[in-house]
């Protein structure tokens, strides 16, 4: 039977539930501060399915729960580009995480106003955004929790930036910088769980940066 793959991104080909999957209808077991927990119950052809799974509280009006930044650091005075990672204690994973700077979006904010603003808290860096994904979810199987993934550039020349510092609203016991890597070592090592839909944009970005910033290569954007 031939499979069909919409080339655009719409709603259909691969997109398309199963048929007959459907949500019917949810039950909050648990409402939190920043999570409750909830049963789904949903049908699959004519059988009736439980799902249990969570959502964010935290979610405004323009139904987009956080970003994460990915970050170019460029000097064009000593030609080279590189990224910059954070690490802090996540308590679910009861360990030190590694992450793109990330943070959850303000009522009143859109997506590129958060990574400015989050940026600037967590690394000190100013910059300038210059894409913002389509919506992205990291585990679909356990949370409707979703982000857009959004590209900032930061000029290393500039004198915001020489000496950048972590705003206090980001204490260094909460969250320490990693460093700056090189562009392509973190497209290599650091890909972000997404699903199918997502994927093919981030994917393509990241093998953009290691074919235009190899070690050793200067390559202006």
């Amino acid at each position: 039977m031939e499979s069909k793959v919409s080339g655009d991104g719409g709603d259909s080909g691969l997109w398309h539930a199963q048929v007959g999957d459907r949500t019917t209808s949810e039950e909050v077991v648990y409402n939190g501060k920043f999570l409750k927990a909830k049963t789904i119950h949903y049908t699959r052809g004519t059988l009736h399915k439980l799902w249990e799974g969570c959502d964010r509280t935290t979610r405004g009006s323009g139904g987009i729960d956080a970003v994460a930044i990915f970050t170019i650091i460029k000097s064009k005075k000593e030609g080279w580009a590189k990224t910059v990672l954070v690490k802090q204690y996540r308590p679910p994973i009861k360990n030190v995480s590694v992450e793109f700077p990330a943070g959850l979006i303000d009522e009143g904010e859109t997506p590129d106003i958060t990574a400015i603003r989050e940026l600037k808290e967590e690394t000190g860096y100013t910059g300038t955004v210059v894409s913002v994904s389509p919506v992205c979810v990291a585990d679909p199987g356990l949370s409707s929790a979703n982000m857009a993934v959004v590209t900032v550039h930061v000029d290393a020349d500039a004198k915001e930036n020489l000496k950048p510092v972590q705003m206090q609203v980001c204490s260094p016991s909460l969250i320490n910088l990693l460093g700056v890597c090189n562009v392509v070592t973190i497209s290599l090592i650091c890909p972000c769980r997404m699903t199918a839909r997502s994927l093919k944009l981030h994917w393509w970005t990241w093998l953009s940066f290691s074919i235009h910033y190899r070690p050793g290569q200067r390559k202006g954007f």
